[in-house]
Protein backbone atom coordinates (compact mmCIF):
# COMPACT_ATOMS: atom_id res chain seq x y z
CA UNK A 1 0.00 0.00 0.00
CA UNK A 2 3.11 2.52 0.44
CA UNK A 3 4.27 1.78 -3.41
CA UNK A 4 0.80 3.72 -3.75
CA UNK A 5 1.53 6.53 -1.99
CA UNK A 6 5.32 6.93 -3.45
CA UNK A 7 3.82 7.27 -6.75
CA UNK A 8 4.16 10.97 -7.91
CA UNK A 9 0.73 10.66 -9.60
CA UNK A 10 -1.56 9.86 -6.48
CA UNK A 11 -0.71 12.87 -4.62
CA UNK A 12 -1.33 16.43 -5.71
CA UNK A 13 2.11 17.97 -5.86
CA UNK A 14 2.79 20.83 -3.85
CA UNK A 15 4.81 24.51 -5.15
CA UNK A 16 6.85 26.27 -2.88
CA UNK A 17 3.78 29.09 -2.64
CA UNK A 18 1.52 26.66 -1.31
CA UNK A 19 3.63 26.24 1.84
CA UNK A 20 3.21 28.67 4.92
CA UNK A 21 6.36 27.92 7.05
CA UNK A 22 5.12 30.52 9.75
CA UNK A 23 6.34 28.39 13.35
CA UNK A 24 4.68 29.00 16.72
CA UNK A 25 7.92 29.97 19.09
CA UNK A 26 6.07 28.83 22.21
CA UNK A 27 6.46 25.24 21.47
CA UNK A 28 3.87 22.85 22.11
CA UNK A 29 3.95 19.94 24.72
CA UNK A 30 1.04 17.37 24.09
CA UNK A 31 0.73 16.22 27.94
CA UNK A 32 0.22 19.38 28.77
CA UNK A 33 -3.63 21.30 28.27
CA UNK A 34 -2.08 24.73 29.29
CA UNK A 35 0.49 24.54 26.55
CA UNK A 36 -2.02 23.26 23.95
CA UNK A 37 -3.80 26.44 25.23
CA UNK A 38 -0.55 28.76 24.63
CA UNK A 39 0.15 27.18 21.25
CA UNK A 40 -3.11 27.92 19.64
CA UNK A 41 -3.11 30.97 21.10
CA UNK A 42 -0.15 31.82 18.88
CA UNK A 43 -1.44 30.72 15.84
CA UNK A 44 -4.30 32.71 16.26
CA UNK A 45 -2.12 35.94 17.24
CA UNK A 46 -0.52 34.99 13.76
CA UNK A 47 -3.75 34.88 11.84
CA UNK A 48 -3.02 31.23 11.05
CA UNK A 49 -5.90 29.38 9.10
CA UNK A 50 -5.17 25.71 8.38
CA UNK A 51 -6.13 23.76 5.37
CA UNK A 52 -4.78 20.47 7.40
CA UNK A 53 -3.75 19.25 10.38
CA UNK A 54 -1.86 15.65 10.91
CA UNK A 55 -2.28 15.03 15.06
CA UNK A 56 0.42 12.05 15.33
CA UNK A 57 1.56 12.62 19.21
CA UNK A 58 1.97 8.73 20.34
CA UNK A 59 3.42 6.88 22.58
CA UNK A 60 3.59 3.65 24.97
CA UNK A 61 4.54 4.62 28.43
CA UNK A 62 6.54 2.04 30.48
CA UNK A 63 7.92 4.07 33.15
CA UNK A 64 4.35 5.30 34.05
CA UNK A 65 4.34 8.80 35.31
CA UNK A 66 1.49 11.36 35.11
CA UNK A 67 1.02 14.28 32.38
CA UNK A 68 1.36 17.81 33.86
CA UNK A 69 -3.19 17.72 34.70
CA UNK A 70 -2.44 14.09 36.24
CA UNK A 71 -3.38 12.05 33.79
CA UNK A 72 -2.30 8.49 32.93
CA UNK A 73 0.32 9.21 30.27
CA UNK A 74 -0.86 7.35 27.56
CA UNK A 75 -4.88 8.44 27.77
CA UNK A 76 -3.61 12.59 27.99
CA UNK A 77 -1.19 12.30 25.28
CA UNK A 78 -2.29 10.33 22.63
CA UNK A 79 -5.94 10.97 23.32
CA UNK A 80 -7.11 14.10 25.44
CA UNK A 81 -4.47 15.97 24.28
CA UNK A 82 -5.15 15.45 20.66
CA UNK A 83 -8.55 16.03 21.59
CA UNK A 84 -8.31 19.48 22.83
CA UNK A 85 -6.10 20.66 19.87
CA UNK A 86 -8.47 19.88 17.64
CA UNK A 87 -11.39 21.27 19.42
CA UNK A 88 -9.90 24.34 20.31
CA UNK A 89 -8.59 24.66 16.63
CA UNK A 90 -11.78 24.39 15.83
CA UNK A 91 -13.85 26.44 18.02
CA UNK A 92 -11.58 29.20 17.63
CA UNK A 93 -11.88 29.14 14.15
CA UNK A 94 -8.29 28.28 13.02
CA UNK A 95 -9.54 25.34 10.57
CA UNK A 96 -10.62 25.91 7.22
CA UNK A 97 -14.27 24.69 6.65
CA UNK A 98 -13.12 22.28 4.20
CA UNK A 99 -9.85 21.06 6.24
CA UNK A 100 -8.82 17.69 6.65
CA UNK A 101 -7.97 16.44 9.84
CA UNK A 102 -5.62 13.63 10.07
CA UNK A 103 -5.91 11.50 13.39
CA UNK A 104 -2.63 8.80 13.95
CA UNK A 105 -4.42 5.93 15.38
CA UNK A 106 -3.22 2.12 15.18
CA UNK A 107 -4.95 -1.29 14.54
CA UNK A 108 -3.86 -1.99 18.41
CA UNK A 109 -7.21 -0.34 19.09
CA UNK A 110 -9.52 -3.54 18.21
CA UNK A 111 -7.93 -5.47 20.79
CA UNK A 112 -8.99 -2.45 23.81
CA UNK A 113 -12.90 -2.58 24.87
CA UNK A 114 -15.40 -0.08 26.63
CA UNK A 115 -15.89 -2.69 29.11
CA UNK A 116 -12.74 -2.06 30.76
CA UNK A 117 -14.10 1.67 32.30
CA UNK A 118 -18.20 0.57 32.30
CA UNK A 119 -19.65 -0.84 34.96
CA UNK A 120 -22.92 -1.17 32.40
CA UNK A 121 -23.67 -2.31 29.04
CA UNK A 122 -22.27 -0.03 26.50
CA UNK A 123 -24.16 3.04 25.82
CA UNK A 124 -25.65 1.38 22.17
CA UNK A 125 -27.41 -0.86 23.99
CA UNK A 126 -29.56 1.21 25.93
CA UNK A 127 -29.76 -1.25 28.47
CA UNK A 128 -29.65 -0.57 32.38
CA UNK A 129 -28.14 2.23 34.01
CA UNK A 130 -24.75 3.28 32.56
CA UNK A 131 -21.88 5.21 34.27
CA UNK A 132 -21.68 8.86 33.22
CA UNK A 133 -18.40 9.09 35.63
CA UNK A 134 -16.40 6.63 33.62
CA UNK A 135 -12.67 7.44 34.11
CA UNK A 136 -11.96 6.43 30.52
CA UNK A 137 -8.48 5.33 31.34
CA UNK A 138 -7.59 8.57 32.58
CA UNK A 139 -6.58 7.45 36.02
CA UNK A 140 -2.67 7.31 36.97
CA UNK A 141 -1.90 3.50 37.27
CA UNK A 142 0.92 0.94 38.30
CA UNK A 143 2.82 1.32 34.79
CA UNK A 144 4.82 -1.73 33.99
CA UNK A 145 6.06 -2.81 30.42
CA UNK A 146 3.36 -5.65 30.95
CA UNK A 147 0.42 -3.24 31.07
CA UNK A 148 1.93 -0.76 28.14
CA UNK A 149 0.44 -1.91 25.42
CA UNK A 150 -3.12 -2.57 26.79
CA UNK A 151 -2.84 1.72 27.80
CA UNK A 152 -1.46 2.27 24.65
CA UNK A 153 -4.41 0.15 22.68
CA UNK A 154 -7.39 1.84 24.91
CA UNK A 155 -5.62 5.06 23.93
CA UNK A 156 -5.76 4.14 20.52
CA UNK A 157 -9.54 3.10 20.50
CA UNK A 158 -10.61 6.19 22.49
CA UNK A 159 -9.20 8.42 19.15
CA UNK A 160 -10.43 5.93 16.60
CA UNK A 161 -13.94 6.76 18.35
CA UNK A 162 -13.69 10.42 18.67
CA UNK A 163 -12.61 10.70 15.09
CA UNK A 164 -15.45 8.90 13.71
CA UNK A 165 -17.94 11.37 16.21
CA UNK A 166 -15.68 14.29 14.95
CA UNK A 167 -16.94 13.40 11.40
CA UNK A 168 -20.49 13.29 12.67
CA UNK A 169 -20.11 16.90 14.46
CA UNK A 170 -17.98 19.21 12.28
CA UNK A 171 -17.49 20.03 8.33
CA UNK A 172 -14.14 19.10 8.49
CA UNK A 173 -12.95 16.09 6.68
CA UNK A 174 -11.89 13.52 9.27
CA UNK A 175 -9.16 10.74 8.67
CA UNK A 176 -8.00 7.97 11.28
CA UNK A 177 -5.20 6.44 9.83
CA UNK A 178 -3.01 3.87 11.14
CA UNK A 179 0.40 4.27 9.11
CA UNK A 180 1.72 0.58 10.17
CA UNK A 181 4.67 -0.79 11.86
CA UNK A 182 6.73 2.51 12.11
CA UNK A 183 10.55 2.62 13.26
CA UNK A 184 9.99 5.05 16.19
CA UNK A 185 10.79 5.74 19.14
CA UNK A 186 7.15 5.78 20.81
CA UNK A 187 8.58 3.08 23.56
CA UNK A 188 10.98 5.83 24.67
CA UNK A 189 10.91 6.08 28.03
CA UNK A 190 11.59 2.18 28.07
CA UNK A 191 14.17 1.04 30.92
CA UNK A 192 17.96 -0.22 29.75
CA UNK A 193 18.31 -2.69 27.97
CA UNK A 194 14.92 -2.74 27.02
CA UNK A 195 14.91 0.49 25.33
CA UNK A 196 17.69 0.26 23.26
CA UNK A 197 16.92 -3.54 22.26
CA UNK A 198 13.58 -2.10 21.03
CA UNK A 199 14.15 0.77 18.94
CA UNK A 200 17.40 -1.23 17.00
CA UNK A 201 14.82 -3.99 16.45
CA UNK A 202 12.26 -1.54 14.89
CA UNK A 203 14.66 -0.02 12.72
CA UNK A 204 16.08 -3.23 11.68
CA UNK A 205 12.73 -4.44 10.52
CA UNK A 206 9.69 -1.36 10.43
CA UNK A 207 9.60 1.41 7.38
CA UNK A 208 11.47 4.36 8.54
CA UNK A 209 9.27 7.41 9.86
CA UNK A 210 9.36 9.35 6.25
CA UNK A 211 8.00 6.09 4.74
CA UNK A 212 5.24 5.42 7.10
CA UNK A 213 3.94 9.33 7.29
CA UNK A 214 2.98 8.76 2.97
CA UNK A 215 0.06 7.17 3.35
CA UNK A 216 -0.82 10.25 6.30
CA UNK A 217 0.26 12.93 4.08
CA UNK A 218 -1.76 10.71 1.06
CA UNK A 219 -4.95 11.02 3.26
CA UNK A 220 -4.12 14.92 4.30
CA UNK A 221 -4.20 15.91 0.10
CA UNK A 222 -6.47 13.16 -1.24
CA UNK A 223 -9.85 14.26 -2.73
CA UNK A 224 -12.38 14.15 0.19
CA UNK A 225 -13.12 10.30 -0.15
CA UNK A 226 -16.01 8.10 2.04
CA UNK A 227 -14.92 6.40 5.07
CA UNK A 228 -13.26 7.95 7.95
CA UNK A 229 -11.12 4.92 9.41
CA UNK A 230 -7.92 3.85 7.32
CA UNK A 231 -4.95 0.92 7.53
CA UNK A 232 -2.27 2.71 5.72
CA UNK A 233 -4.20 3.65 2.52
CA UNK A 234 -6.85 0.83 2.60
CA UNK A 235 -9.88 2.23 3.59
CA UNK A 236 -11.52 -0.56 6.57
CA UNK A 237 -14.22 -0.40 9.15
CA UNK A 238 -13.03 0.45 12.57
CA UNK A 239 -13.57 -2.34 15.48
CA UNK A 240 -14.44 -2.53 19.46
CA UNK A 241 -17.42 0.05 18.91
CA UNK A 242 -15.93 2.78 17.47
CA UNK A 243 -18.00 3.18 14.92
CA UNK A 244 -20.76 3.48 17.19
CA UNK A 245 -22.68 6.80 17.06
CA UNK A 246 -24.06 6.32 20.33
CA UNK A 247 -20.88 5.37 21.75
CA UNK A 248 -19.12 8.50 20.30
CA UNK A 249 -21.86 10.66 21.75
CA UNK A 250 -21.38 9.54 24.76
CA UNK A 251 -17.11 9.70 24.78
CA UNK A 252 -17.40 12.92 23.29
CA UNK A 253 -19.81 14.42 26.67
CA UNK A 254 -17.47 12.30 29.06
CA UNK A 255 -14.30 14.03 27.31
CA UNK A 256 -15.98 17.77 27.36
CA UNK A 257 -16.52 17.31 30.98
CA UNK A 258 -12.47 16.33 31.51
CA UNK A 259 -11.38 18.94 29.47
CA UNK A 260 -13.81 21.10 31.20
CA UNK A 261 -12.43 20.21 34.47
CA UNK A 262 -8.55 19.70 33.75
CA UNK A 263 -8.40 17.02 36.01
CA UNK A 264 -8.59 13.31 36.10
CA UNK A 265 -11.71 11.74 37.87
CA UNK A 266 -12.16 11.13 41.66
Amino acid sequence: MRACAKDPHAVPQLAPSDIDVRSPSCGLEMGSLASIDRFVDELASQGVLLDGLINNAGMVPISGGVTAEGFEPAFGINYLGTAHLTLELHRRGLLKPDATIVNVTSEEHRLASFASVLDAPLPSTHQGERRHDAHLGALPVDASVFNAMERYAFSKLLLTTFSHELARRVPCTIKDVCPGPVASEIARDAPWPLGDLTLGGMWLTFPSPSDAALPLVERLLADKTAGVHYHMSEVRAAGSHAQDAAVGDWLWKQTAELLRTRQPPA
